[in-house]
């Protein structure tokens, strides 16, 4: 395209610039129009996809601290609990 459009402007710095500059804009154009509507990038789904399972693990975890907290029995060793729940680490590390 870039060729095209520069045989057709003629021979000169200033024309071969200009040329390039509106060959970069029409091809950013086309990018960003692909991105947009046809195939949008994979890391957005993938983030959005772990926004999800965050949101998943947060609502379990409210889900079986409820009761306890409803009924006034949280106390330490069920917060213990949901911390080595929360962080992953087995219940009897304190590290």
């Amino acid at each position: 395209m870039q060729a095209g459009l520069g045989i057709m402007a003629g021979p000169g710095l200033i024309t071969f610039v200009l040329v390039a500059l509106i060959t970069l804009a029409i091809g950013r154009t086309i990018g960003v129009a692909v991105n947009l509507f046809l195939w949008p990038p994979t890391r957005y789904r993938s983030a959005e996809s772990g926004i999800h399972t965050l949101a998943g693990d947060l609502s379990a975890l409210l889900a079986d601290i409820h009761p306890s907290l409803r009924g006034h029995g949280f106390d330490e060793d069920r917060a213990t609990e949901c911390t080595h729940k929360t962080t992953g680490t087995p219940a009897g590390n304190t590290a």
